[in-house]
């Protein structure tokens, strides 16, 4: 299959699994419920059903990464054209340094966790792997990609 069809291919499976997911979330009371993203049960849905688990759905997970390392480049820049009123006031400051501390004690944590498991168990493994967690969550799933993918 030419690397164009399964770009095509890829986005249309995409979309039946957000299409799934969204239904399932108004149908299923417990998912109603509960503060999940449509976009992650989704996920959990291509990972239940791609590759990785059971094979039925041949999703290629070389072109979603870089998919999610340039859309997410692109959903920032869009994010930041929007016109916005800005006020300063100490809770902006309090919030950066709460989510600031939140990215080192995830660091700190992951990487510490990371240097037990590799000293026992993955001596193996790039000792940097425990550190995808804030980078995923702080950079964005791209920063995450381009690190775990070296």
């Amino acid at each position: 299959m030419s690397e164009s069809w399964s770009l095509i291919m890829d986005f249309l499976f995409l979309s039946l699994l957000i299409v799934i997911a969204t239904v399932l979330k108004a149908r299923v009371s417990v998912l109603s419920k509960l503060i999940v993203p449509t976009a992650m049960i989704a996920g959990f849905l291509g990972l239940l059903f791609g590759p990785e688990l059971l094979g039925w759905i041949p999703l290629n997970t070389e072109m979603l990464g870089e998919l999610v390392y340039h859309l997410m480049a692109i959903g920032f820049i869009a994010l930041s054209l929007k016109k916005r009123e800005v006020k300063n006031s100490p809770a902006i400051i309090n919030s950066g340094i709460l989510i600031v501390s939140t990215y080192v004690i995830q660091g700190i944590v992951g990487f510490g966790l990371f240097l037990f498991l590799l000293q026992f168990f993955y001596p193996q493994f790039f000792p940097g792997i425990g550190l995808l967690l804030p980078l995923g969550f702080g950079q964005g799933p791209g920063q995450a990609y381009s690190i775990g993918s070296q």
